[in-house]
């Protein structure tokens, strides 16, 4: 795993390690392959970008749900805070 630390270290085997793809692992083996397609050669700098980059695939899938939920979250509130008098 990459950069990705699965089982917690109290664990006695890697039992379950390599059983799942963590996003991180994924980003890194598309960033390998797309040099090796592109017939790249790696160097110091390319291992510097990938182990730099930030891109989260998880984020990316999951970021457009989150606004939603955001979105509905603000309206609840302003429906709510219509509803209040704040005149005495």
């Amino acid at each position: 795993m990459a950069n990705n630390r699965v089982i917690p270290n109290s664990v006695s085997n890697n039992a379950g390690l390599g059983m799942i793809s963590t996003s991180r692992s994924q980003r890194i083996t598309d960033m390998i392959e797309h040099y090796i397609s592109h017939n790249i050669k790696m160097s110091t700098m390319s291992m510097k970008l990938i182990m730099s980059d930030t891109r989260s695939y998880t984020a990316e899938r999951n970021v457009a749900s989150i606004l939603k939920i955001i979105d509905q979250s603000e309206l609840e509130v302003l429906s709510m805070l219509k509803g209040i008098n704040t005149r005495n």
